[in-house]
């Protein structure tokens, strides 16, 4: 998927296309998104671009120390609410403490965009089943975890978009590795 395709899910119509200009008027006023991994990278500019075009941006952040610095980051845009939310996302119990967070002070969420991640690669061979489960948990069951949460908030808005991020190794591994976190 593209950033063109993705913007476009999250927009909803057709995006009007201007050669050789690309011409977007994307607003996301009234609605809610909620970004993991949102304390630098992609997830912070996505944060940013949401809450700069009208929506009420919520991000999780793993770094506590991160968290004061992603939320103003986010805020100098804002024409919404913003809350930025310390959260491990490979707990439950974090998950639904965050959700719930996010729920309180926004009572919707329409739009999630799983983008939390870490990158350690090493020899096949010397990947343990803990380093396997701890990426399953960070990158696969996080992601499950929060769209069975947004779920029924989703539903009821009747417009809604979930946009899962993974980086180009989770496809294509370098030879002789295996990339996990």
């Amino acid at each position: 998927m593209t950033v063109i395709d993705a913007l476009q899910a999250l927009a909803g119509p057709p995006l009007r296309l201007c050669a050789p200009v690309l011409s977007m008027d994307i607003r996301l006023d009234g609605r809610a998104a909620l970004v993991t991994g949102g304390s630098t990278g992609l997830a912070l500019a996505v944060a940013v671009r949401m809450a700069a075009i009208g929506a009420d941006a919520s991000v999780l952040v793993r770094r506590p120390a991160l968290l004061n610095e992603a939320r103003r980051t986010v805020e100098a845009v804002a024409k919404g609410r913003v809350l930025a939310v310390a959260c491990e996302v490979s707990r439950a119990d974090e998950v639904e403490r965050a959700h719930g967070q996010v729920m309180q002070a926004f009572g919707r969420n329409e739009i999630l965009i799983n983008n939390a991640s870490a990158s350690r690669a090493g020899a096949f061979t010397t990947v343990t089943d803990a380093d396997w489960q701890a990426d399953l948990d960070l990158k696969l069951f996080a992601a499950i975890r929060l769209s069975r949460l947004v779920w029924p908030a989703m539903a009821e808005a009747r417009w809604s978009r979930i946009i899962n991020v993974l980086n180009t190794l989770a496809k294509a591994l370098r030879a002789g590795s295996a990339h996990t976190r």
